[in-house]
């Protein structure tokens, strides 16, 4: 008999145990805070914080003790060069129309457009830390003089050349790091600004005429 009561008053504690354990899950869900804050989903943001820590590791070997770029200068740079990215885009598929509308060119349009490729593909360079002797060494000539045939022809080559830039694998897979794919995108780089200027500065004579 004692032994069926010490059975029964076991079975009693653990189901006392069992519903006190139940009641305690959402208390504990609840203790547990807001899901931690996942930090910048940019593809950009592993390509530009891989490119600055390179960068600074150049610049701490040139000048000791040269602080870090801190966080917020991080995201906004993150930021503008999402920005950019964007808007080279958009202004190449404004010229591709213009291109392929059989219009004549509005010069003046396509100098304002230039310039801000020109500006924009500037920035790229500089946050993406493409600063290579050997693409400085073989950067193309800006275009001479062209007149309207000869313009269409070089922004024809600007927008096929912003079109493989953008699509470049290092965008792609920002953490995989080739050589190859990023010095490729380096020298299209390189050839966007240089073209843009040229084109730049003969839509503006070619608008005066």
């Amino acid at each position: 008999m004692r032994s069926r009561c010490a059975g029964l008053a076991f079975l009693a504690l653990s189901i006392v145990g069992v519903i006190v354990a139940y009641l305690a899950i959402p208390a504990v869900a609840q203790q547990g805070g807001p899901p931690p804050r996942i930090e910048n989903p940019s593809p950009f943001a592993d390509l530009i914080n891989r490119r600055q820590r390179e960068t600074a590791l150049r610049g701490a070997e040139i000048m000791p003790g040269k602080k870090a770029t801190d966080r917020r200068a991080s995201e906004r740079l993150i930021t503008q060069v999402q920005e950019d990215y964007k808007q080279l885009q958009i202004i190449r598929n404004e010229m591709v129309r213009a291109l392929k509308s059989n219009e004549p060119l509005d010069y003046k349009r396509v100098a304002e457009r230039t310039t801000e490729i020109n500006k924009r593909a500037g920035r790229l360079k500089d946050a993406l830390a493409f600063h290579s002797p050997e693409q400085e060494l073989k950067r193309a000539p800006a275009p001479a003089e062209l007149d309207s045939g000869q313009l269409k022809e070089a922004l024809v080559n600007l927008c096929n050349g912003i079109i493989t830039f953008v699509e470049s694998p290092m965008f792609k897979s920002p953490g995989v790091v080739d050589v190859q794919e990023t010095n490729k995108a380096g020298r299209l780089l390189y050839n966007i600004i240089d073209l843009s200027n040229g084109i730049k500065k003969n839509a503006g004579k070619l608008s005066k005429h």
